[in-house]
């Protein structure tokens, strides 16, 4: 998702990223 590779852009590995996401409920 765009919300994913903003993460990453930022410098979170795609792990995090997921983890991230899920755990915010988007």
């Amino acid at each position: 998702s765009g919300l994913i590779d903003q993460l990453e852009y930022e410098g979170f590995t795609t792990s995090q990223a997921e983890y991230g996401v899920d755990a915010a409920g988007y």
